[in-house]
């Protein structure tokens, strides 16, 4: 009995689909048993909130929407930035946590540095609806990052103004698995200099939706060809799918649009082929551009 529950368990994981295993952290968003995360605590830090009941045999999770948050610089030659939790709330409800500290120590540096295109320090579910409003939490001390302003020679430390900074922002809807991106922009030049380095405040900082020279695109070929062939792009240090797209049934050609620049792999799955994993060597994406990969043969 205990055997063929661990068969059918692995069935259901393998049906599932998705880029293999996930080193980004715990899902944020738990629409049923267990506990979900929210950035609702007094000192801006998560904590849990009771959920709903399992489903019944009839009933099925609501899908979530994934999201991205891509970290860029303004007003800087370079720098580095220490995230250490950061949620998301409508403009009237419960905050709901995008990433904690816990998770993101699993798969990035504790401060990562921030490339021109940007960087992406934040991934997760979030339940479908309109966000209005961004909690930050940044590192504190050398774990808080550094930025060198333009003009400036030296590297300034980060300091934050408060352990929680609240921001307000665009009307950001997020449908039923959908696979969305935010990008932070944290301005050097609007920060004010200070004893310890340059103050981080809600002055400073500014969320929006990215706009599209901000992203990039995978494109390619299946073969051979097949009628269901789905291609996802898996951002390579999580392994979380980031976009997907359908295969042409006559041609097995395939784009993969809206892509945070980064390193990613593909997966692709069709039905009576075996589920192919390019993991030969990661596809690198630069915002604004198209990146074109082999032609990936299934067996």
């Amino acid at each position: 009995m205990v055997r063929a529950l661990g068969l059918a368990l692995l069935l259901l994981a393998v049906m599932a689909g998705g880029c293999g295993v996930n080193t980004g952290g715990e899902s944020t968003a738990v629409p049923y048993g267990g506990s979900a995360l929210s950035g609702g605590g007094a000192a801006g830090m998560p904590q849990a909130l009771p959920v709903q009941p399992a489903p019944g045999p009839s009933q099925e999770p609501p899908a979530s929407a994934r999201v991205a948050m891509l970290v860029r610089l303004a007003g800087a030659q370079g720098g580095a930035v220490s995230l250490r939790a950061v949620s998301l709330a409508p403009a009237q409800g419960r905050w709901r946590a995008l990433v904690t500290q816990g998770s993101t120590q699993k798969w990035m540096p504790k401060v990562a540095p921030v490339p021109p295109e940007g960087v992406v320090l934040a991934i997760g579910d979030l339940p479908p609806g309109v966000y209005e409003r961004m909690r930050v939490v940044l590192g504190t001390g050398k774990q808080g990052g550094w930025l060198q302003r333009e003009g400036a020679g030296a590297r300034l430390p980060l300091v934050p103004a408060a352990e929680a900074i609240e921001l307000a922002g665009p009307a950001l809807t997020l449908a039923p698995g959908q696979v969305g991106v935010v990008v932070l922009t944290l301005d050097g030049a609007q920060c004010a200099l200070g004893k310890g380095g340059l103050e981080v405040s809600a002055k400073c900082l500014a969320w929006a939706e990215p706009a599209k020279e901000m992203l990039g695109s995978i494109s390619g070929e299946v073969a051979p060809h097949a009628s269901a062939a789905t291609v996802r792009a898996c951002y390579a240090p999580t392994g979380d799918v980031l976009g997907q797209a359908q295969a042409d049934p006559v041609s097995g050609a395939f784009t993969i649009t809206g892509l945070p620049p980064g390193a990613y792999t593909l997966a692709v799955e069709a039905p009576g082929h075996e589920r192919l994993h390019e993991r030969v060597h990661a596809v690198s994406v630069k915002a604004g551009e198209e990146a074109r990969v082999e032609t990936m043969v299934m067996k």
